[in-house]
């Protein structure tokens, strides 16, 4: 009787599980919709291009990542690191890139933001319908960074 009562809770204990992932966006989805959206803050801030790559990183993606979203971890993401991400965003056309000065890293800046492609759009639609629905997400997120929380890099230093 005890092994059938632990094989009967099994197959609960792994619908829950499948359930909770269901529910939780993978680090892809979590880039994908950080991306768009930090793209949209952009332009609505008016944000001088181009930025380096580094900085549009720590500064806009990482911010528009809502507070109560998992926290992205680009190594858990199929990318790994930020520059194949953005190199694929240019080959679809949404951003251009802008390469280094000795032209060693292809992917040094981010050189200008393609305002009528069709993916950039269909985000700015879907998110709009998401505020109209009362989401506090997509609230935040259309609000922008700056009006719920505010990032700085700073150097620290040990003496």
């Amino acid at each position: 009787n005890v092994a059938n009562t632990d094989d009967s809770s099994s197959p609960d204990n792994h619908n829950e599980e499948t359930k909770e992932e269901a529910t939780t966006p993978s680090h892809d989805e979590i880039l994908s919709k950080a991306f768009f959206t930090s793209l949209l803050q952009i332009l609505s801030s008016k944000t001088p291009l181009p930025i380096s790559v580094s900085t549009y990183f720590a500064k806009h993606l990482v911010s528009a990542i809502p507070p109560n979203s998992p926290r992205l971890d680009m190594k858990q993401t199929s990318y790994k690191k930020v520059g194949p991400f953005l190199l694929e965003m240019e080959s679809k056309g949404i951003i251009q890139l802008g390469a280094s000065k000795d032209g060693k890293d292809r992917c040094a800046f981010l050189a200008a933001i393609v305002k009528q492609h069709p993916d950039l759009l269909e985000f700015k639609r879907q998110l709009k319908k998401e505020v109209e629905a009362g989401d506090a997400d997509a609230s935040i997120i259309a609000s922008g960074p700056d009006t719920k929380r505010k990032m700085a890099v700073v150097d620290l230093f040990i003496v």
